[in-house]
């Protein structure tokens, strides 16, 4: 049976932004304005886009008006609806922004509904611990008997520990969020809380407490009406039916939940609709279907982090071009500085010639008095010229940075294309065996988009990745597939760049024959400063599809990082290649 974790996650990390943003009309009561920014913030997660626009037009107003906290609850409204497209580097922005104004005014409100937006972005991007951080703080400005921020922090709280598995310490803190909720009469807020709590005893197996919860949950959606809520609800009893094998009754809720998945058009809805149905035609026994679901749901996934990094891609290059134009300017300026310098002189040489015949005593301390200013001048323009070469050699090395992140990028698609490759074999020849390699693939895969972001990793995490990609293989080869890592602890703290080894283990894999007459065998070792990786030579007549960026990327990478290079080569009949490894200074 497949764990359930990583599908209920997105709905415990997301819900919590609703709880936030409704906080926001206790700040200022009594004016249509404010009441007009109360309504954006109940439509945020079912209109994200509508209500951006909307925001942006109340914003040019707010400012010209001067109304700061409006301004800054505006900023929130953008942040949480950004959340919802899966925008969260942009939501993280707006809150942030929002949490500076109101600090400007000394409004507390303001800070506190900024902090939890702020906690709620990192739990979306499977930060818990550093969302427990601003939780915290939160917590220790909010007064006592302020039930629309304590139920938000304490569900947020929960979900915090749900994030990192401590699920008996999240039910206390949903707990402890019952009672304000029931306070404010918030069925909204009540139906996701019991929807939180449900996701705990599934997770501790305790299916029938999970049941009575969510069904709980459906209730006081009923008199709450949020479309996203209704989708978070019939998806999870969906999944947990299909776990108990009550398949019929789950399959009504996911059609349920699949059509207001629909309606709210979010992505991380739809991918977790996906799942789920992939999930249930595995129950069925219909293997085919199933692959094809978590197909769509992979492909969703990888779409939402790829929408992330080329906006962060693009904030790096526009950031890039206005430093290269601000620089120019001051280039063009001190240039027109030196040209007033020359006429200046010009000028001081006529008047010496013209007063040369009455005053020689005159004209020799002008001539002193000039070559000191000329002096004092140059020393000046030679000062301001060496800083702005050394701003300019800051932006070489900006852009070098900015080419290395486009070469981290490419590692994402050349593992996505080859696993594919390797998914596609295994559905012809095993389909359940391909849903077990696609289940396994989708955790290595978002594994991969979160160590793709750094520059370089140590030994033992690019191993552990290493394993885990080669037990996919294995399902797929057998015993036809034989390894041998044997590498010291002590070098485990050695640096590489991310994904290098295993890139040299997926092209053996992809280029040699395997089979039981000709297995594989691959060895890593560490010998002197690089880890050693040899494998048989038995080139395959037709080599699968690839990106073709394998050896070139691994070269290109190292050389933004050390002088050493690695080594691709044949010896005695083995490909053999060694890969730097760096140690920290």
């Amino acid at each position: 049976m497949k764990t359930f974790l990583p599908f209920c996650r997105f709905w415990l990390a997301i819900v919590p932004v609703l709880f936030g943003c409704l906080a926001s009309a206790q700040i200022r009561k009594g004016d249509a304005f404010t009441m007009r920014i109360d309504s954006l913030n109940r439509m945020a997660f079912d209109e994200p886009i509508g209500v951006i626009k909307t925001a942006d037009a109340m914003l040019v107003a707010a400012k010209k008006n001067k109304r700061t906290v409006d301004e800054g609850l505006l900023l929130q409204v953008k942040g949480v609806a950004k959340t919802s497209l899966g925008h969260n580097t942009e939501a993280l922005q707006y809150h942030m922004q929002s949490y500076q104004l109101f600090d400007s005014i000394q409004n507390n409100e303001g800070k506190i509904l900024a902090l939890i937006n702020i906690a709620t972005v990192h739990l979306n991007i499977d930060n818990a611990v550093k969302s427990r951080e601003y939780l915290f703080k939160a917590l220790s400005i909010t007064p006592q008997g302020a039930d629309n921020y304590l139920k938000t922090i304490y569900v947020n709280l929960g979900v915090s520990f749900t994030y990192t598995n401590d699920f008996r310490k999240s039910i206390h803190y949903y707990n402890k969020a019952i009672p304000c909720l029931k306070r404010e009469n918030d069925h909204n807020g009540l139906a996701v809380n019991y929807h939180n709590i449900a996701a705990c005893y599934l997770e501790l197996k305790e299916i029938k407490n999970a049941e009575a919860f969510e069904l709980r949950a459906l209730e006081h959606y009923r008199q709450s009406g949020s479309k996203s809520t209704l989708a978070m609800i019939s998806l999870e009893l969906g999944k947990l039916y299909t776990i108990d094998r009550q398949l019929d009754k789950a399959h009504t809720y996911l059609q349920m939940g699949g059509k207001a998945a629909a309606e709210l058009n979010s992505p991380y809805y739809r991918e977790t609709h996906y799942e789920y149905l992939a999930t249930w035609f595995e129950a069925k026994g219909d293997f085919k279907q199933s692959a094809d679901y978590w197909q769509r749901a992979l492909y969703l996934s990888d779409s939402i982090h790829s929408d992330e990094t080329l906006q962060t891609s693009v904030m790096l290059e526009q950031q890039f071009q206005s430093g290269l134009q601000a620089k120019e300017i001051e280039l063009l300026k001190v240039q027109k500085a030196l040209d007033a310098a020359t006429i200046g002189k010009a000028k001081v040489w006529r008047l010496v010639f013209a007063g040369f015949t009455f005053l020689c005593i005159a004209l020799l301390f002008v001539l002193y008095r000039n070559y000191k200013l000329k002096q004092l001048s140059n020393q000046q323009l030679l000062h301001e010229k060496d800083q702005l070469a050394q701003k300019n050699l800051q932006l070489e090395n900006e852009n070098i940075l900015v080419q290395f992140e486009t070469l981290k990028n490419q590692v994402s698609p050349h593992f996505l294309f080859n696993s594919l490759n390797a998914l596609a074999s295994l559905i012809n020849t095993d389909p359940q065996k391909a849903v077990q390699f696609t289940t396994a693939f989708s955790k290595i895969f978002r594994n991969a988009l979160e160590l793709k972001d750094r520059h370089l990793v140590t030994l033992a995490e690019e191993l552990q990745h290493v394993n885990a990609y080669l037990s996919l293989q294995k399902m797929r080869f057998g015993d036809n597939l034989k390894t041998e890592i044997s590498v010291p602890s002590s070098r485990m703290n050695d640096y590489l760049p991310p994904f290098s080894l295993q890139m040299v283990v997926e092209n053996a894999i992809k280029h040699n024959v395997i089979s039981s007459a000709e297995p594989l065998q691959i060895d890593v070792g560490v010998r002197d400063h690089f880890l050693v990786v040899t494998n048989n030579l038995q080139p395959r007549q037709f080599v699968e599809d690839s990106t073709g960026t394998g050896v070139s990327n691994i070269k290109s990478r190292y050389k933004y990082v050390t002088e050493l290079e690695p080594v691709f080569e044949v010896r005695n009949q083995q490909y053999h290649v060694e890969l730097p490894l760096i140690q920290e200074e």
